[in-house]
């Protein structure tokens, strides 16, 4: 069991700066600059190192599949003080830390009879007084600013219109559009800069599923005036995903009220809903009226021109540097919604992170193949491609190579490859005589001749017709044609 231990600030607060600054470097170009700078060291104990700031999982990842020997290394030289660090477990943890930006760090007293003795006691701060700051509390990651574009620059504005004034304009504000849009980002950007710009407001970012359950139980144990307090004194509720409450009246009829208080109140609501709150099925008259009565905002999928705006701002924030083809090709081709954007971002930057490989346009083209929509094959290469593989069979089936079939070459068999090649290209395509000659690289007056001839012979030789009928049958049953008329079934 580890001993008792005392918490202080840091004696020199730049020397975990210095730390990871020292880190970057010998890390080079290898992907972890994004990131580096956002660690934070929030604890050192004779077994423990707990490290925070992590944004990711895939960075966790990283850190410590790839780069902890040269974390611990670091955490040698910069700390001397506080022991070796080769068999000291380093913990990682998701999201920043509140509280002081200065670097907290758990330093470890001696183990002597003074420590024992208050083996009962809980550890204290040392810096602990009437004016000391709250023990620390991890939330999640903040969220960055929205990248913006035509498709939700009206929502965007609103946003900051908010921001400026919670609960004067647009209220209640609510925001529809599709999955993967923005709308949970918007909020969540709403709730990371109101707390950032208003730290006494009392703001609460709560699922629409969420606020459901809470009802529920509220009313199971009989704790409504507990939950009613809870909401109806907030300076700000953003609620996401609206269309969840659909089917529960009761839970409507509470959030009815609860924006009645707080608009009545002057504070601030901003909901969000897959469609507007008139159009949800099963949504309240009364509720659905009372938000049409504020802001309400569509958010739309991007144009080509706003991807490219948003994959460039996502970029920027992610210190990712794209190739201009790696970038024209995820603009261009990654379509639908922003969320899409960030999940092909995500794994570019998980595999220069993890491999350390610069971002080719064939790295991209792999690792986003499930993303990049096939491009649709025309109906000219539909016909060609099974003109293609009836010369082949032809081929096979006779023994001659493919480039025999387009060869100057006039041998009897050849001859006779070609007129029958000639006669299934214009019996099962719908390639004109034109066309068949420029794939046998023969004229036009060429391929009729030898249309002619064979056509011929099958009505007068019932045995040459009957051993066509069975290649063409064999054909038939191997070759994929992809645009073959009716004439397909005609036999000689």
């Amino acid at each position: 069991m580890e001993g008792r231990f005392s918490l202080e600030m840091d004696s020199d607060p730049h020397r975990w700066h210095n730390l990871k600054r020292d880190l970057k470097h010998q890390l080079g170009t290898s992907g972890a600059s994004h990131w580096m700078d956002e660690l934070q060291l929030l604890s050192i104990s004779p077994k423990r190192v707990v490290i925070g700031g992590l944004e990711h999982e895939i960075y966790r990842y990283d850190l410590q599949m790839n780069h902890e020997a040269e974390l611990r290394s670091a955490l040698a030289r910069f700390y001397p003080d506080k022991g070796g660090f080769h068999d000291r477990l380093i913990e990682y943890r998701m999201g920043r830390a509140t509280g002081p930006k200065k670097v907290v760090e758990q330093v470890a007293l001696p183990f002597d009879t003074a420590a024992e003795s208050t083996a009962s006691t809980p550890p204290q701060f040392a810096s602990d007084s009437a004016n000391s700051p709250p023990p620390q509390r991890f939330q999640p990651p903040v969220v960055l600013a929205p990248a913006v574009g035509e498709f939700n620059q009206l929502a965007c504005r609103a946003a900051d219109a908010i921001l400026d004034a919670p609960g004067q304009r647009f209220n209640p504000c609510t925001i529809f559009g599709k999955s993967g849009l923005g709308k949970t980002r918007l909020l969540h950007y709403l709730r990371d800069a109101l707390s950032a710009s208003h730290p006494d407001v009392a703001l609460q970012l709560v699922s629409a599923e969420e606020f459901l359950n809470e009802f529920v139980q509220s009313l199971r144990k009989q704790r409504m005036a507990e939950f009613r307090k809870r909401y109806r004194t907030l300076d700000v509720l953003l609620v996401d995903g609206l269309q969840i409450l659909k089917d529960a009246k009761q839970a409507q009829t509470e959030l009815l009220h609860t924006v009645d208080t707080l608009r009545t109140l002057g504070k601030q609501v901003v909901l969000t809903a897959l469609v507007p709150p008139s159009k949800i099925d099963g949504l309240l008259e009364p509720l659905a009226s009372r938000l049409e009565q504020g802001m309400v905002l569509e958010i739309l999928e991007p144009s080509p021109a706003d991807r490219r705006v948003v994959l460039d701002q996502l970029a920027r924030q992610r210190s990712l540097d794209l190739p201009p083809e790696v970038f024209a090709l995820v603009a261009e081709t990654v379509q639908g919604s922003v969320g899409k954007l960030e999940g092909a971002l995500l794994r570019l930057e998980a595999h220069v992170s993890l491999m350390a490989q610069p971002i080719t346009l064939e790295l991209t083209k792999r690792l986003l193949h499930d993303l990049i929509p096939e491009r649709p094959v025309s109906r000219e290469e539909k016909r060609f491609k099974a003109a293609q593989g009836i010369l082949e069979f032809l081929a096979w089936k006779f023994e001659v190579g493919l480039d025999e079939l387009t060869s100057t070459r006039r041998e009897q068999k050849l001859v006779r490859v070609r007129q029958i090649a000639v006669l299934f290209l214009k019996e099962m395509t719908s390639l004109s005589l034109t066309e068949i000659g420029e794939l046998l690289h023969r004229n036009h007056s060429t391929m009729h001749s030898s249309l002619a001839r064979i056509e011929k012979q099958l009505k007068t030789d019932s045995f040459f017709r009957s051993k066509l009928n069975a290649i063409r049958q064999e054909l038939l049953g191997k070759v994929e044609a992809q645009d073959v008329p009716a004439r397909q079934a005609r036999l000689f």
